[in-house]
């Protein structure tokens, strides 16, 4: 092996240190500016004093790039895509939703919420009463659809958990 194999082997490998590295750094450029929105879904009991309240599911969207991002729609879905439209009237204790369409930066929350109750009644009302996969999803002002973790619920379950 000559210094001229050897140097030519150093600039390779220099050579594709860089062009990974330059590659990597693009990749990195790519995300920082795309949309990055998190959906998790929980559950809420409010309690004021000693009583419990209805058992709500609590949907939060939240913004975690750095390019601001506008909500226009949350919620749940089934998996084929059906969303639940939510007509409550929100006055317990400690639930709020977030008025959309909103403009959420780096870190900001929104949040909305079902009471078990009124899904049960949905999934019921629309024939599903086995076990059904429903999906909670938040959808931006430019058509993307975010969605969480699947959750496996049965309608009487819901219902039954809801009037407890």
């Amino acid at each position: 092996m000559t210094w001229a194999d050897g140097k030519d082997a150093a600039l390779f490998a220099l050579a594709l240190y860089g062009a990974g590295l330059s590659t990597f750094n693009l990749l990195k450029a790519i995300q920082k500016d795309k949309r990055s929105v998190r959906v998790t879904c929980g559950s809420k009991i409010p309690v004021v004093g000693d009583q419990f309240g209805d058992v709500w599911a609590h949907i939060e969207a939240t913004n975690l790039g750095q390019r601001s991002v506008t909500l226009n729609e949350m919620g749940l879905m089934l998996e084929g895509g059906a969303r639940f439209a939510s007509m409550a009237e929100r006055r317990a204790f400690g639930i709020e939703d977030t008025k959309l369409p909103v403009t959420l930066t780096d870190g900001q929350t929104a949040a909305l919420h079902f009471t078990y109750l009124e899904i049960g009644t949905a999934l019921i009302k629309s024939g599903r009463v086995t076990k059904t996969r429903i999906i909670p999803f938040a959808e931006d002002s430019a058509g993307g659809v975010h969605r969480g973790e699947p959750w496996d619920v049965v309608a009487e379950e819901l219902i039954t958990v809801g009037r407890d």
